[in-house]
């Protein structure tokens, strides 16, 4: 498949929050490592840079996105070239290393076409390329943008006790947290941007 920019997503639509949203959390489990999980019992441990055996943010936001155009496009790929079929999907990034957010993102998904005729081999490429541009989701975000929102929550603070009022802030919820937009919300790139270098 070429590699050709694919034009931003847009809806008139208004987005609702997903009832079937998976709860997923980031605990912290040491100096500049954590522990993703979700609800299904999956895990994935994440760190800085030269963290052993853990994805900085900025390689797990690569993989979502390799991931979920494979992923959107494996129909396709498994009724042309059957369930057997070998695919290895790459994704490299360039950075600004001044605004410290990746300016683009680049994946490669290989497969073998040898078996296929050439009006065959056209169509399923076709197919694939609708497929992810349709379906995956990481991808129709990140070239649309997203919002992003950060809320801070005193855990320790007694039910009840607005967390802002020792600190003479105001809360807006009244339920002890702060919330306000993250650095380059509006930006798709945005989301890509890590702090101290744990992104990379």
């Amino acid at each position: 498949m070429t590699a050709e920019p694919r034009t931003p997503a847009t809806s008139a639509t208004p987005a609702t929050p997903a009832a079937d949203d998976p709860d997923l959390t980031v605990a912290r489990t040491g100096v500049r490592t954590a522990l993703g999980t979700n609800s299904r019992g999956a895990s994935v441990r994440i760190g800085g840079d030269g963290a052993p055996d853990a994805f900085t943010p900025g390689e797990l936001l690569q993989i979502a996105l390799a991931a979920c155009e494979s992923l959107s496009a494996d129909h396709r790929i498994t009724h042309a070239l059957g369930e057997d079929a070998q695919v290895v999907t790459r994704v490299r990034r360039d950075k600004d290393d001044a605004e410290n957010r990746y300016t683009d993102l680049h994946v490669d998904l290989a497969l073998d076409l040898a078996s296929l005729e050439p009006l065959a081999r056209e169509r399923l490429l076709e197919r694939m390329d609708k497929a992810i541009e349709r379906h995956c989701t990481v991808g129709r975000t990140l070239r649309a943008g997203t919002r992003t929102t950060l809320t801070v929550t005193d855990s320790g603070a007694a039910d009840g006790v607005d967390a802002a009022d020792g600190a003479g802030g105001d809360s807006a919820s009244g339920t002890g947290s702060t919330s306000a937009p993250s650095a380059g919300a509006d930006s798709a790139s945005g989301m890509a941007a890590g702090t101290d270098g744990a992104a990379r």
